[in-house]
């Protein structure tokens, strides 16, 4: 997550080739992505609450 936020749509370059793949970039995101929310859930419960099931729609939505 965090190359992507320094380097912007360029980081997909500098990653490795197996996660340059769609499926794989997605499937990374959304498990950082998760990791993120669940450490995140106990200071704002509510909130990440909310997240948690738009990316659960998300996931849905691309599998």
């Amino acid at each position: 997550m965090q190359v992507i936020v320094e380097r912007g749509a360029n980081a997909v370059e500098a990653l490795p080739r197996g996660l340059r793949e769609n499926r794989v970039m997605a499937e990374t995101i959304e498990n950082n992505v998760r990791r993120l929310i669940i450490d995140e859930m106990a200071i704002n419960p509510k909130y990440y609450e909310t997240m948690f099931h738009l990316l659960a729609a998300l996931s849905q939505q691309r599998q």
